[in-house]
């Protein structure tokens, strides 16, 4: 089997994607995060990806100096209130973060992405990779990338949702126009940094709910997956009516073409 790592905006379907896989014989990490209300199956993503991760993101949340130069130009995005959070350290999967910014690991950091990544056959499932992949790439050997998205709308509605029902998300101040630019940044990093680099699988979350979409992660990872796993009934969430904008629908229509998935 192919190594693998998982990876789309929060509220996508990566966790779908990850469960169909959990029982391949896939290292997937020692400590997983707990099933919720919001995802009843469970995430499948490891507490020790998800702290490597979060600490990732917190090296790139200071803008760089090209940015702060054309901020005469454009402006600046502001980064939610996480500082106000009772569990501030899991929630930079929240976080908007231009292309131009890079993950600054430590080497303490690195020799746990090293040992992490040693355990092979690994897949591996976080949000946060779409910003953190660069920090992992050079211990990634023989590694695959699924890519998983949504409506845009539709995973913004599921995020506001989360960030209402949550605990470690209170009193978080998450609009809708904020989660539409989260879901755009991260693609955007995946589209414009990544998927260049490697062999990518790109799904969208109602191709996973199709024998043809679990075809394709089969013949991708060379893993036999979990074909009970996806359940259409999970999936709740519904678009907000209003405007999306031509930048987001942009992004959205080339991840359809790349996944050669018609709207």
């Amino acid at each position: 089997m192919k190594n693998c790592i998982i990876l789309g905006s929060g509220r996508s379907g990566t966790s779908m994607v990850a469960g169909t896989l959990a029982e391949s014989g896939y290292y997937i990490g020692d400590t997983m995060l707990a099933a919720t209300d919001a995802n009843p199956k469970g995430y499948f993503e490891s507490r020790e990806v998800e702290q490597v991760n979060e600490y990732l993101i917190r090296t790139m949340l200071e803008p760089t100096r090209r940015e702060k130069l054309l901020s005469w130009f454009h402006s600046i995005l502001a980064q939610p209130n996480f500082g106000d959070l009772p569990e501030w350290s899991r929630a930079h999967w929240l976080a908007i973060l231009p292309v131009s910014r890079e993950p600054r690991p430590s080497f303490a950091k690195l020799d746990l992405v090293k040992s992490l990544t040693a355990r092979a056959p690994f897949c591996f499932k976080d949000p946060r990779f779409c910003y953190t992949l660069p920090a992992w790439r050079p211990y990634l050997r023989d590694t695959v990338y699924i890519c998983v998205f949504r409506q845009p709308d539709i995973t913004a509605s599921s995020i506001l949702k989360e960030v209402g029902r949550e605990e470690y998300l209170r009193g978080l101040v998450y609009p809708y126009e904020q989660a539409l630019a989260m879901w755009a940044a991260v693609y955007r990093h995946i589209l414009y940094k990544h998927r260049h680099q490697g062999q990518w699988l790109f799904l969208h979350y109602d191709q996973v709910l199709t024998p043809s979409g679990l075809d394709r992660i089969e013949a991708l990872t060379g893993a036999v997956v979990n074909r009970a796993f996806p359940d259409q009934n999970l999936a709740r969430s519904t678009g907000q009516d209003r405007a999306i904008p031509h930048a987001v629908q942009s992004i959205y229509r080339e991840l359809c073409n790349l996944a050669g998935y018609q709207p």
